[in-house]
């Protein structure tokens, strides 16, 4: 008797952000780009704690998630507002908290959403949480994380 087909493979997990990178936006399709990777082509898991970005002054960041038990708060950077909201360039560091769930969303200052809408989810469990951010060198060099929430 003829034998049913494979399944396909279980596809592979979303790669973790960098807790420190790159966000640039790609040209011509004005896209974020985070680590190289064009965000409409790349999603990514986070977990909760800092993360410091490198954003460039043309595209202004602001992370959000559509919940309102969620709040990203950003803790340096440049601001710039926009009516009644807020976006950061320069060294951005911000604070994902643990009980954020679901989604987060990029958002140019500028541009609106540049390819970032619901682009990153939500993973403790595998991406991390604060106590596995503060060893990282790429987010606080020589700083102590003290005084994060």
């Amino acid at each position: 008797p003829p034998y049913p087909p494979p399944s396909p493979p279980p596809p592979s997990p979303l790669p973790c952000l960098p807790r420190s990178g790159v966000v640039v936006a790609a040209t011509p399709d004005l896209v974020y780009t985070f680590d190289g990777h064009p965000i409409s082509e790349l999603k990514w898991t986070i977990g909760s704690g800092p993360y410091s970005l490198a954003v460039s002054a043309a595209h202004p960041l602001r992370l959000f998630s559509a919940s309102a038990s969620c709040t990203v708060r950003t803790l340096s950077g440049t601001g710039y507002t926009s009516g009644a909201v807020q976006y950061h360039h320069g060294q951005v560091v911000v604070w994902v908290p643990a009980d954020c769930a679901g989604h987060l969303s990029a958002q140019c200052g500028f541009h609106g959403g540049m390819g970032g809408s619901e682009a990153f989810t939500l993973d403790v469990g595998r991406c991390g949480g604060a106590q596995d951010a503060v060893h990282s060198v790429d987010v606080f060099g020589a700083c102590s994380a003290r005084g994060f929430p």
